[in-house]
């Protein structure tokens, strides 16, 4: 599994496992959930969904590293990294893609570079 690494100093948000969020979310700084999502989340920075997290909805960010589950699309401006335990029930626009071994992408794939 990779090892996930937030700048020193940096601040980021978390939606813990056990926690139910029903909307969109918006955030400027790397947003980790361990919980569940029902909406949209746009983040300026990096997302993470955690092993045990997911999201039912769209996701737009800088960079995203999916560990979790994400049923809708995702636009990813930079890298997206889907680890082994990723499951992805949707279309997905990247820049840079890096896919582990055993990683689900029920979808379309596209890179785009700006």
């Amino acid at each position: 599994m990779p090892k996930e690494n937030f700048p020193s100093g940096a601040s980021h948000n978390t939606i813990a496992q056990g926690t139910f969020v029903k909307g969109d979310i918006k955030a400027e700084a790397d947003f980790r959930i361990d919980g569940e999502i029902v909406g949209n989340v746009e983040c300026t920075g990096k997302i993470i969904i955690g092993p045990k997290g997911s999201i039912t909805g769209d996701i737009s960010c800088k960079n995203a590293e999916i560990m979790g589950t994400l049923t809708g699309n995702a636009r990813v401006n930079g890298l997206l990294i889907l680890a082994e335990t990723s499951q992805i029930f949707g279309n997905v626009e990247m820049a840079t893609l890096s896919v582990e071994p055993n990683a689900v992408l029920t979808g379309y794939c596209m890179m785009v570079r700006e």
